[in-house]
């Protein structure tokens, strides 16, 4: 099956609607269901799959082609799932033919509280491109607490700074990519972090030094536009420094700018063996 990615207008007002989870496919008008589903565990996050039929704990039941809805939660800032708040995350369409990784930008996640006992249950709503609804998903047995890793619930307000695999880091100066994929949608592509200062839009691609890379931020879109909490995102640092997943890494931007030469307040943890950074920048908007 061919995933496409789609970023593109998701549904403006970040809360879904009261009734099931449903979307509508542009292509063929279809409409499918997925209120029910199965929450496990997988690389350091829960994995909730969501279909039209109650799942179980078992080995699947339902075909590969049949319509399933899968995205991941990580731990986040201390521990909470995101819970109680609204997050942005990547949504993964499979069973139907020709499948589509909805970017995490454009979803809207709004989880009750959350117990991972067996049995239990997680509910929520999700607004996206497509369509929005709730859903209830049954907690299976073999999730290990231990291995979701919380970050700190909070970052300092002094620039964002630590160390890298034992190399210390600060943020001198930071840029935004913007993107615009239509005269409605546009996104907050990457926040990239330099430590060293002056770096501005048309000298971002030759400064020198370590770069820090902040992308796949939730929410960070026209249509979504979460701010002032934190979100899930990822992290890539230049060199030999690596990469670091959802379960690791938190985003939270302050405002959101989609014209070049604004200005994007924010701050940030990144929390991982070997690696310790958190607090503030402010970027500069690069794009059309």
């Amino acid at each position: 099956m061919r995933l496409a990615v789609v970023v593109g207008l998701a549904l403006a007002s970040g809360v879904a609607s009261a009734g099931p989870l449903e979307i509508h496919d542009p292509m063929t008008h279809a409409v499918s269901r997925f209120t029910t589903g199965r929450v496990t565990q997988a690389d350091g996050m829960l994995e909730v799959t969501l279909s039209d039929r109650d799942p179980g704990c078992g080995p699947p039941s339902a075909s590969p082609q049949d319509p399933r809805l899968v995205f991941y939660v990580p731990a986040g800032p201390g521990g909470t799932f995101y819970a109680g708040g609204k997050a942005g995350v990547m949504v993964i369409i499979a069973g139907t033919g020709t499948g589509s990784v909805l970017g995490p930008e454009s979803n809207t996640l709004a989880l009750s509280a959350i117990k991972l006992d067996a049995g239990t249950h997680l509910t929520g709503t999700l607004d996206m491109l497509y369509g929005s609804g709730s859903f209830d998903a049954i907690v299976c047995p073999g999730i290990d607490a231990k291995k979701l890793h919380a970050l700190p619930a909070s970052a300092p307000t002094t620039p964002f700074a630590g160390k890298i695999q034992g190399t210390a880091f600060q943020v001198k100066s930071a840029i935004a990519r913007i993107e615009r994929q239509s005269d409605t949608f546009s996104l907050v592509r990457s926040v990239r972090l330099y430590a060293v200062a002056g770096v501005t839009c048309q000298t971002a691609d030759t400064a020198v030094g370590t770069v820090v890379n902040l992308s796949d931020i939730g929410g960070a879109s026209t249509t979504a536009q979460l701010t002032g909490s934190p979100q899930p995102a990822t992290a890539g640092v230049t060199g030999q420094h690596g990469y670091y997943e959802r379960d690791h890494v938190w985003v939270q931007l302050d405002k959101l700018a989609f014209t070049a030469g604004a200005s994007i307040p924010g701050r940030a943890v990144i929390d991982a063996d070997g690696t310790s950074l958190a607090g503030a920048f402010t970027a500069i908007a690069c794009g059309p």
